[in-house]
């Protein structure tokens, strides 16, 4: 084995550590005062690394800032995948979904704070404020589409435009969160999801279809 070898993984794994310690530094930071207020000098310090060790890792606040965004929306939305088994109904895996995102974003907060603080319209694609799409918000969103349109051709939902459903859809959702947050997240969890989940059925749902996924 080369000499370099094990150096290359020590520096591959201090890359990892420092890497993590931003991520988790700024999403407090970015949390707590938001985007145009938070400073790398205090990421750094909060990470207990230096302001040099930060840029090295990460060339600017808005590449930071896109990077704690990225890594939670894949977080979440693997669990959301994974809620369900693959050939369960498309409505009972929207619900389950919807479940799978509520209990993440409150075991997250900050990272609900910082989505709902700066994030702007999540139905229209708008999850970083004055900028694109995230990659992973649309692939959230193209298995969204899938299984609404899936749910349209399988008679449990309203026939309309999946797209504009389940954009429809996430908007909602996000009212739902806002709120929680606004009343200091005091309602339990279990009531903010059976809410939502309750809203979709009825928004969307055929009755029969919804009773038979609630049930």
């Amino acid at each position: 084995m080369s000499r370099r070898a094990p150096k290359q993984h020590v520096r591959r794994a201090r890359a990892a550590l420092y890497r993590g310690l931003v991520l988790e530094a700024a999403e407090r930071i970015f949390a707590e005062k938001g985007f145009e207020d938070a400073k790398m000098q205090e990421i750094a310090g909060e990470a207990g690394l230096s302001l040099g060790t930060v840029y090295g890792v990460f060339p600017g606040k808005w590449q930071l800032y896109r990077a704690v965004h990225e890594v939670r929306l894949a977080e979440m939305q693997a669990r959301a995948e994974s809620a369900s088994p693959r050939d369960a109904p498309p409505l009972q895996r929207l619900l389950d979904g919807v479940a799978a995102y509520v209990g993440f974003l409150s075991a997250h907060p900050e990272f609900l704070r910082i989505h709902l603080r700066d994030g702007g319209a999540w139905g229209l694609g708008s999850t970083l404020a004055g900028g694109q799409p995230l990659e992973a918000w649309t692939r959230g969103m193209a298995r969204q589409v899938a299984l609404v349109r899936a749910g349209i051709a399988d008679g449990s939902f309203h026939p309309d435009d999946p797209e504009r459903l389940a954009r429809t859809l996430t908007a909602m959702g996000q009212v739902q969160l806002a709120v929680w947050v606004e009343q200091g997240m005091s309602e339990p969890v279990e009531e903010l999801l059976d809410r939502m989940q309750t809203q979709l059925v009825r928004a969307f749902v055929r009755p029969e279809a919804g009773r038979a996924a609630r049930a």
